[in-house]
């Protein structure tokens, strides 16, 4: 089993990365990524993970997109 600290800077990296490339299919899939590394670190901690990440869920992503 992965370590919550790992987890948690594995996610950061990984939104890190998204936030850098122009690349749509890498930046979704990095988010993708992200997503399932929080998912891992489970229940509550200090920073909220479920707002933290909610807010680069690609559903949300596409919905903010389609109404350009």
């Amino acid at each position: 089993m992965l370590s919550r600290s790992y987890c948690l800077h594995q996610a950061r990296v990984c939104l890190s990365l998204a936030r850098l490339t122009a690349d749509a299919n890498a930046k979704r899939r990095l988010e993708e990524m992200a997503l399932t590394f929080a998912e891992r670190i489970g229940g509550s901690d200090d920073l909220d993970i479920a707002q933290t990440f909610a807010a680069v869920r690609p559903s949300n992503r596409q919905a903010d997109s389609s109404e350009s």
